[in-house]
């Protein structure tokens, strides 16, 4: 599965239970614990734990509790970091790596990579770290990341401890000096300076009824330009509807597509050779009752295509792209267009014999976690833990 990538040698992997068996090899190793905790007590305690993680939130809902495993190709798993990100905007992280990994850098870039995420799609602007003051190596690692010592004031809110010592980095946003909004007022792409003199951009969605604000969708922000009028160039060669010759953008479904899309669900559903025979008399308005659909429209207000959701369950349950628009980015970019919508991870159900589709999907980085068979055949359930492309260096 396709995860974060750091600087070099460092993937990240959202954790789950089917890292369990590698995991606990790594976490196994005596020298990890010779300041504080103790190794899992078997494998099935740790693939317990594993499962009850992947909730991804705090028993209150509260705090989200993120956790990624560190993979090094042609080596494998050797540690993982993680994180607790608080409704403040500020987040708690921790990194464990086994010993024969330690002093080659990986647990900074790992820390780092994490850290960027955190900050673009969580919008984290204060990062907080507790370790033990024996652990030199431990807080040499944070200051090299920029930490310094934290006040006395957050020690006490925190409940650190004596014999510890608390490490705070402060997030500096960049200034934004162009904010373009599409024509719908759900995208916008912002073009920001950073204090040294370097310019870069990054684009949002929101959703109107939802009063969260915006969510960064592709992570762009570690880009680098010299100019602003570079930065704004290579955001319309990356943003569809942001270039002048956009051939569609992203927006919810209006009583006015109604038409548009019954005809593009019965067209679709018709020609899918890989389904058995289709009952004519089913309407896209019946078997989307509930659901959330969002449509890809071109400039003269063709429908390319549409995307169906069960928000409560994130769960992708129609997505179709008109035969004329296909492998014309219209699919990715409905998908993108959930970042910020749907609270991860995504669930679908995909036919075994649409072998196109689940080629699409792994590349985007979706894994399959169960199979089945409904009245239309074999299918396979996938299931997206992270969304959109992984970050650049």
């Amino acid at each position: 599965m396709k995860g974060l990538e750091a600087l070099l040698d460092v993937t990240l992997e959202p954790q789950t239970a089917t890292h369990a068996a590698e995991m606990f090899a790594v976490l196994s190793d005596p020298r990890i614990y010779e300041y504080e905790n103790a190794p899992p007590a078997s494998l099935e305690w740790l693939r317990t734990r594993f499962e009850k993680l992947e909730s991804r939130r705090s028993a209150d809902g509260r705090e989200q509790w993120l956790n990624w495993v560190i993979r090094v190709p042609g080596t494998g798993l050797v540690g993982y970091v993680q994180a607790t990100v608080r409704a403040d905007g500020s987040a708690g992280i921790a990194y464990e790596l086994a010993s024969a990994h330690w002093g080659k850098g990986l647990a900074r870039q790992a820390v780092a990579t994490m850290m960027r995420e955190l900050s673009a799609r969580y919008r984290v602007t204060l990062f907080t770290a507790v370790a033990k003051r024996a652990n030199v190596r431990s807080t040499r690692l944070l200051e090299r990341l920029g930490f310094t010592a934290g006040g006395e004031e957050m020690r006490i809110r925190l409940g650190v401890e004596v014999d510890e010592v608390m490490m705070v980095r402060t997030v500096v946003k960049p200034r934004v000096v162009d904010s373009i909004l599409n024509s719908s007022g759900e995208h916008c792409t912002d073009i920001f300076c950073r204090d040294d003199g370097s310019f870069g951009f990054e684009e949002y969605r929101r959703d109107p009824e939802d009063g969260r604000g915006w969510f960064a969708l592709h992570r762009f922000g570690d880009l680098v330009f010299a100019t602003q009028e570079a930065a704004l160039a290579d955001a319309r060669s990356r943003i569809a509807w942001l270039a002048p010759d956009s051939p569609f953008e992203i927006r919810r479904a209006v009583e006015a597509d109604r038409g548009a899309l019954e005809a593009l669900y019965r067209d679709c559903r018709s020609g899918a050779q890989w389904l058995p025979a289709w009952p004519s008399q089913a309407t896209f308005a019946e078997v989307s009752r509930g659901e959330t659909v969002y449509v890809a429209v071109g400039s003269a207000g063709e429908l390319h295509g549409m995307v169906s959701v069960w928000e409560e369950d994130p769960f992708v349950h129609h997505l179709y792209v008109r035969e004329a628009f296909r492998r014309g980015g219209v699919a990715g970019a409905l998908l993108d267009g959930l970042a910020g919508v749907l609270p991860l991870p995504w669930r679908l159900k995909c036919m075994r014999a649409n072998g196109e589709a689940l080629d699409f999907y792994a590349k985007r980085g979706w894994r399959r976690i169960a199979e089945g068979v409904s009245h239309e055949g074999e299918y396979v359930e996938l299931q997206l833990d992270h969304a959109c492309a992984p970050i650049a260096p």
